[in-house]
Formats: structure tokens, sequence, C-alpha cells
């Protein structure tokens, strides 16, 4: 059980006219996720309406919950029988897939507005299953199966649940990402390792590798390009990769002093957030292949300053349907939300 040493918060950074390229007239503006819950609210997910999902804790248990600018925070609820629930992605419809804790175990979910949530059961002889995300249209990714073997699924509205199988050697998978062309990430391996894989339905499941020197890796987000982010061990540390079809898998560094870095999403133009791990803890980065990695705590020094803020991790990004990008990021240092705070310029 998560135990919070202090207020979490989290807003959607909008960052308008992201075109790195310009880097001078990019600025920054902070939405408060208004809600007298939003202090337990542990966002994983928005999407280009700037509707935000993820876990609401109250009483010890979490509860499933999208934020809509115009609604507020909204509870999921939970399956029968369920005692908590967690959101991991939404899509451009609005619909929310995650899962709800029950006394056996875990149970993946669907919820849509119009029918609530609906238990999108288990693999064949599974007796748990998570849902981590959705595409536009309505395919959704996770694992099922028994506490000592996972195995990554594609569920589609039409054919159901689907098992993608395993690396070669490994005996368990779980998919944490899917793009709207039926491209799944995720990780397969066994007790001794795992592997980053991107599976599609014409070449099964590939093994991206790891970066030199590593022995480990997993991958979470992919674009519409199939470009794939996620983080792999190396001899100083895991890091964050961006893995491109034609060149393989890139190293996006730390930030400086930094010891590990993890990307969680990436933008179909190829910007990525993620986390990286500093002396002073955790801090939120956005990275682009002009600019490298970027602490988002920097790009707004003077609003996090004045407002006793640390931005410490990243774990979303979406395009909103005017071209802007927005970005779900958490603080932990029990300040205050201010609403509608304006940031400082992009371009350093």
């Amino acid at each position: 059980m998560r135990k919070f040493m202090h207020l979490i918060f989290f807003s959607v950074i909008a960052m308008l006219c992201l075109h790195v390229q310009a880097q001078a007239d990019s600025c920054f503006k902070m939405i408060n996720i208004d809600s007298e819950d939003s202090a337990s609210f542990f966002a994983y997910s928005v999407n280009a309406d700037g509707q935000v999902v993820g876990e609401r804790w109250c009483a010890s248990q979490s509860r499933a919950s999208l934020w809509d600018p115009a609604n507020g925070m909204r509870d999921l609820g939970i399956l029968p029988g369920a005692i908590s629930s967690t959101a991991y992605g939404i899509n451009s419809q609005g619909n929310v897939v995650g899962g709800c804790s029950t006394p056996e175990g875990k149970q993946a979910f669907l919820w849509d507005s119009v029918n609530g949530m609906r238990d999108l059961g288990n693999l064949p002889g599974g007796t748990h299953s998570v849902a981590y995300d959705i595409n536009s249209h309505g395919q959704v990714v996770g694992y099922s199966g028994i506490p000592s073997k996972k195995s990554a699924f594609l569920w589609d509205p039409a054919t159901g649940m689907k098992e993608l199988g395993n690396l070669k050697g490994g005996n368990q998978s779980r998919a944490y990402g899917i793009n709207d062309h039926g491209q799944v990430v995720g990780f397969s391996g066994n007790s001794a390792w795992g592997r980053a894989f991107l599976w599609d339905e014409t070449s099964g499941m590939k093994d991206l590798g790891c970066l030199p020197g590593g022995t480990e890796s997993k991958s979470y987000g992919i674009n519409n390009s199939g470009q794939v982010v996620g983080f792999s061990s190396t001899p100083a540390g895991n890091r964050a990769f961006l893995w491109d079809p034609a060149s393989g898998m890139k190293d996006l560094g730390t930030l400086p002093g930094g010891i590990e870095s993890r990307a969680f999403k990436i933008t179909d133009d190829g910007i990525v957030v993620g986390f990286s791990v500093c002396s002073s803890g955790h801090r939120a980065f956005i990275w682009d292949s002009v600019n490298g990695m970027r602490d988002l705590n920097v790009l707004l020094e003077e609003e996090c300053n004045k407002e006793g803020r640390l931005l410490t991790d990243a774990r979303a990004i979406r395009k909103d349907r005017t071209g802007n990008t927005l970005i779900a990021t958490r603080h932990c240092n029990g300040c205050c939300i201010v609403e509608n705070v304006m940031m400082s310029s992009l371009g350093n």
C-alpha cells in the first residue's frame, strides 16, 4: 500500500507552440486539476481533450478516476466484488482502461460514459488481469494469467482477448502500450532476464534488445510512426531509450548529475517524457531531437520556485486537438495548487 509522505498533486502542463526548432516563442500554461481530492491523485494518461486518468486515494484505497477540464474529478467506481481500482489509459473517445483489485487478485476493466465499467475477463486458465493502454480503435493491451505466470494480451472489441506470447526463452510478458496501427510494446522474459518487445499482427513479438552493456529493458510507449520508448539497463545504471525502426535503440541520457532515467510516452512528432533520478530525487524531463533532455523544473524555474514545487515524474504526453502538447506530471512537495499559472519560455 502506498504511503504518502507528502501531498501528491497532478497538473496538466499545456505547452503552446511546441516546435522546439524555433525555441524562442514557446511557452507553458499550467492548468490546475481543481478538486478537493487532487492532493491524492496519481495520473497515468491524458488524451487530446485534456482528460486525465489515474488513481485517487481515499481511506487507504485507490479509486480509478477521470479528471475533465469542464467537469472536474469523477470516480469511475469498481467492479462487483472489488475493493479498489486504478485507471491507466484513456483514448481519444474518452474510453478508459485499468484494473480493479479483488480478494482473489486484479481484474482488467474497460469504462465508457454510457455503459460504465465492464470486466474484460482473462486469458484461458487465467485468474487475473490488468489493462494498461487503449488506442483510438478501442483495442486494449495489458496482461492476464496467474500470479506466477503473466502473459501480454491484446483485446479487440470484435474478437475479445488474445495472448501475444513470449520472447524466445521467456515464460511471461506484459503489454504496456499500443498505437493506432495495433503495434504493441511491453516486455517479456523470465525470473533471470527481461527484454523490451515490439509486437504486430504480421511479425509477432520482436526483441528490441538493450543499450550497450545492458542486460534488461522494458518498453512503455509507442507512437504512430513505430518509435518506442522505455528504459534499458547499462553498466552505469538504467537509461531512458528511444528505439526507431530505422536506427535502433538510442540512449537518451540523464539530466545533469543524473544516475538513472526512464521514458514513458512519445508523441507522433518524437517528443518524449519521463523522469531522471538526480541527487535531489526524481525530476520530470522532456526530450526532443534538437534540445535533448531538459528538466521541466529548469524550464519552469521561476514558477516552481515561487510556488515551492518540484515536478518529479512526467508520465504522459499527448497533442491536443489544436496542436498544443499536454503533459501529465506530478509534484510531491506538499505545496498548494495554483490555478492557471503562466509559465516561462520553453527556449533557453
